[in-house]
């Protein structure tokens, strides 16, 4: 027995996909607000939703760490 509903369509080529660097400055593009509403739209539709929320929570943690750090330092500067 042969079913047809079991068979998958064939597919188009697969989207081509971002790349870990156009990712990250996607994502802080995003975080400063700067960036073309085109080259928004193009760098979202090549990214997954992991990898955008991956790199944001990377980036954020970054961001958290060096603060913490600078006032680290001037506390001790101060002391």
């Amino acid at each position: 027995m042969h079913r047809k509903d079991t068979e998958s369509p064939p597919q188009g080529p697969l989207p081509e996909r971002a790349s870990l660097r156009q990712v990250i400055a996607g994502v802080l593009a995003a975080f400063f607000g700067v960036r073309k509403r085109q080259k928004h739209e193009e760098g979202i539709s090549k990214a997954s939703p992991g990898q955008i929320i991956l790199v944001g929570i990377l980036l954020v943690a970054l961001f958290v760490g060096t603060l913490v750090l600078i006032v680290n330092l001037i506390l001790r500067a101060v002391e």
